[in-house]
């Protein structure tokens, strides 16, 4: 059966709608009630979810026309993708975290909640063979390049920032366009690269992972999309979702997964760690004249005894 080409699945499920067994119609009016949350879940999460059977799902899809649940779900992703635009996440996020009785306290409360349930199913959706395998890997790269565009930039400042007083090589690759190529020249099968991506993919994404492949270097990829059409490209996927599909998402979820890393890849080789950090107060204390390390502090104690 022929992989279907575009995107329209709506059409498709009205196209067969008087074909289909009446299971499959309720399946069908699922998917038309347009609820995000079912674009990027895996067959056995939504099956779980609608009480029915993965087998079901596939089959329903294979009504459509579809090759397997596979091409539905990426035709399905791509609409809520095109669909969701900056100015609808934030319309869909105010709403979420609306409350009249406590005002703008509520978005505050809610905003909390939200990061708050996604962190507390960190743990069910990474698994201990994938975590431990990104560790390994970073731990016994020579050089480490971390890839992040748009608000992922900062968990690429902050995970180079953390491995580089552990004493790795960190390159940050952080600028899209032609730029890109001035690193991607010089992976090899000594390097490591990790991947920052979410919701829509950059194209530098794409280039970044298959010159890696092609230089024999290990990737690992942190994304929000456990069906990412990139975890099958990546050496080892680490996905976890930020919370309800439409709305816009904080760093929370990624950022303890980075921590996590940091922490772990501390773990895996401590007596090296705590060697380079040494070495980092030697230099640090060895200018304080010049830069003093404890300045905020000192200027803080002048302040509260008033100078005395």
């Amino acid at each position: 059966m022929a992989e279907v080409k575009d995107h329209n699945f709506e059409e498709r499920i009205r196209e067969r709608y008087e074909a289909l067994s009446k299971g499959q119609k309720e399946l069908a009016q699922v998917f038309l009630a347009k609820n995000p949350n079912i674009a990027f879940l895996s067959a056995a999460q939504l099956a779980k979810e609608l009480g029915t059977s993965r087998s079901s799902l596939v089959r329903f899809a294979q009504a459509l026309g579809y090759e397997g649940y596979p091409q539905l779900q990426k035709d399905v992703q791509q609409h809520f993708r095109d669909q969701l635009t900056p100015s609808t996440a934030f319309h869909t996020s105010l709403e979420t975290v609306k409350s009249e009785d406590e005002g703008v306290f509520s978005v505050f409360r809610k905003a909390v909640e939200v990061d708050r349930t996604a962190i507390n199913q960190l743990e069910e959706q990474i698994s201990k063979a994938a975590f431990e395998a990104a560790v390994e890997t970073i731990a016994n790269s020579k050089r480490i390049y971390v890839f992040g565009l748009g608000v992922a930039r900062s968990l690429v400042d902050f995970l180079a920032f953390r491995l580089r007083r552990y004493g790795f090589n960190v390159q940050e690759l952080k600028h899209g366009g032609t730029e890109l190529y001035d690193y991607l020249f010089t992976l090899d099968e000594d390097t490591c690269l990790v991947a920052f991506a979410f919701h829509r993919y950059p194209k530098e994404l794409s280039v970044a992972l298959e010159h890696a492949i092609a230089s024999n270097t290990k990737t690992i990829l942190i994304s929000d999309d456990q069906v990412s059409p990139y975890a099958g490209i990546a050496d080892i996927t680490l996905a976890a979702r930020r919370g309800p599909s439409g709305i816009m998402h904080s760093l929370a979820v990624p950022m303890a997964i980075a921590n996590a890393l940091v922490l772990a890849v501390g773990y895996h080789d401590d007596g090296k760690v705590f060697e380079m950090l040494e070495k980092l107060d030697e230099v640090r204390y060895a200018y304080e004249d010049t830069i003093p390390i404890h300045e905020r502090q000192s200027a803080k104690r002048d302040k509260s005894s008033g100078g005395r």
